[in-house]
């Protein structure tokens, strides 16, 4: 979810009293590496202009850099793609509004997900995490839709790329994919309001046929896709709570779903922590909600940041290998799985909506 700008105010001067890295690039890591069976990169396609309809004079194009992290196997093709979205956490422009663009000072989230790709690679995809700052940015104008419109945008322009890579035509991606990319086999990742997003630009998209939600930002309006899907909730989830729990219930409700669908509510977790930038900026967002017990929220009491990143990807890699690789269900996914149990660690509260037989041929 965006940052306020009140309370953003101490991203700023965080980012400003730290090294450099804090904000562009919170993982050490070079821009472009091949190790263990991955190869990873993250990469620039350089800046478009993209139309904003309804605006008008300077506003009516949008400069989007289409830049972020990718990786995929070294081992031969093609392989399932996972779209990674970050939410809205702050870009660091500056201004009441974050004057738009500021891409030399650019607070990028994108990369503070760059652990969950590497990891979705070595389990078999190819991962891409695009940096979604123009589709929350509140200083280019007022546009209707602005935000699903322009996370539609940047995702759509970069799986196109993608798709080039993947037919040999030269891209600036960073790691070879001719003949590596199965865009017909797509999963989604959405964290805040990339999760909400991620909901948005999956409807009526036949290529999507797996989600996993984090922490997602809650819009009565917007609804399950018809795949399987796992939604992940934190007890110590200062800033959307446990309010995308109104997703799972929806769904389940709905009547007519055919693909499964999994709640993991883990406690202790953050909003903010899933994501290394914010880390390295000490955006610390920890409240309890009504699952967690008195106390058990303080800094000392909850997992540290890598333990709640470890388990994270963990549950991912469960959840894609099952719903796009065919892999054996995980103990939580599987029918008959304990309400209460540990899981990597950390413990969970699991529901689970399996749709009912079908009868007939």
């Amino acid at each position: 979810m965006r940052v306020p700008r009140v309370a953003a105010a101490f991203c700023v001067v965080a980012a400003l009293a730290a090294p450099a890295f804090a904000v562009s690039a919170p993982e050490s890591a070079p821009r472009s590496a091949s190790e263990d069976g991955v190869a990873a990169a993250d990469y620039d396609l350089g800046v478009r202009k993209l139309p904003q309809p309804g605006q008008k004079g300077p506003f009516a194009t949008m400069p989007i850099r289409i830049w972020g992290t990718i990786a995929g196997p070294t081992t031969a093709g093609p392989h399932p793609v996972v779209l990674v979205a970050h939410g809205a956490h702050g870009d660091n422009c500056p201004g009441e509004f974050g004057t738009w663009p500021c891409f030399a000072r650019e607070q990028r989230n994108d990369l503070g997900l760059r652990y969950l790709v590497r990891s979705l690679a070595a389990a078999g995809f190819v991962a891409v995490a695009p940096d979604l700052n123009a589709a929350y940015s509140g200083g280019w104008g007022e546009g209707r839709n602005r935000e699903p419109r322009r996370f539609r945008q940047v995702v759509d322009t970069t799986l196109e790329a993608l798709a080039a890579a993947g037919r040999g035509e030269p891209t600036r991606l960073g790691i070879p994919l001719a003949g590596q990319v199965d865009l017909g086999t797509v999963g989604v990742i959405g964290h805040s309001r990339g999760g909400m997003n991620a909901l948005r630009w999956a409807k009526g998209r036949a290529t999507v046929r797996s989600m996993l939600l984090l922490a997602p930002f809650y819009d009565p309006t917007v609804g399950y896709a018809d795949v399987p899907t796992t939604l992940v909730l934190g007890t110590c989830d200062g800033d959307t709570r446990l309010s995308g729990a109104g997703y799972f219930s929806a769904a389940t409700r709905s009547g007519g779903r055919t693909g499964p669908a999994w709640r993991l509510q883990v406690t202790g977790p953050n909003h903010n922590y899933y994501n290394r930038t914010l880390v390295a900026l000490r955006n610390d967002d920890a409240a309890p909600t009504s699952a967690a017990r008195p106390g058990s929220c303080t800094k000392q009491r909850r997992p540290a940041a890598g333990t709640q990143q470890a388990w994270l990807a963990s549950v991912v890699r469960d959840h894609f290998t099952n719903t796009l690789l065919g892999a054996p269900a995980a103990s939580w996914q599987q029918a008959g799985a304990p309400a209460a149990q540990t899981l990597y660690g950390l413990a969970v509260r699991t529901a689970a909506y399996r749709p009912p037989a079908r009868l007939g041929p």
